[in-house]
């Protein structure tokens, strides 16, 4: 599924359609398995990132199973399944939201990053977060924070939002 592409569709190894799922109003992006049989979809308009909602689709026949997120989210940078949670890049709020794999909002986690949260990971029960670089010019196009234009930090999170590491 890309960006811009409002339908996701299963294929066999040999190029056969299995199933699909389609929005004619919604593109449909960063598809992320979870255990138990689902595959978690941001739906989302590109010119109002604000109307972005997830989607949990039946993995085998792409069926829906649940919508959730609308008015909480604002243009997600990406998502990740932490056993029973699904923890997602609010990078227009600033913030991580975390679900249930059934759709309930359990909680949001604010952080000490300056720029927008861009990415996530889970690797031995933490969190990887990257960060947005922060490429903001002064009027004379200097860098305003010149240490971190060329990279990201990256920070790593207690499952419940602590900062362990930057």
């Amino acid at each position: 599924a890309g960006r811009n592409d409002g339908a996701i569709t299963s294929l066999t190894h040999d190029g056969t359609e299995v199933a699909s799922y389609e929005d004619s109003e919604k593109s449909i992006y960063i598809p992320i398995f979870a255990p138990g049989g689902l595959l978690f979809c941001v739906l989302g308009h590109d010119d109002h990132p604000e109307q972005e909602e997830i989607i949990a689709l039946d993995a085998q026949t792409l069926q829906p199973r649940y919508r959730f997120g609308l008015s909480l989210l604002d243009d997600v940078s990406g998502m990740v399944v932490v056993g029973e949670e699904l923890f997602v890049c609010d990078w227009g709020n600033d913030r991580i939201e975390v679900f249930s794999l059934a759709g309930e909002h359990r909680r949001s986690i604010t952080g000490e990053w300056e720029r927008r949260p861009l990415a996530l990971c889970f690797v031995k029960d933490r969190l990887y977060l990257i960060e947005e670089p922060d490429d903001e010019e002064d009027e004379e196009g200097e860098p305003v924070n010149p240490l971190c234009v060329c990279g990201r930090r990256i920070f790593v999170l207690s499952l419940q939002g602590e900062t362990l590491q930057v």
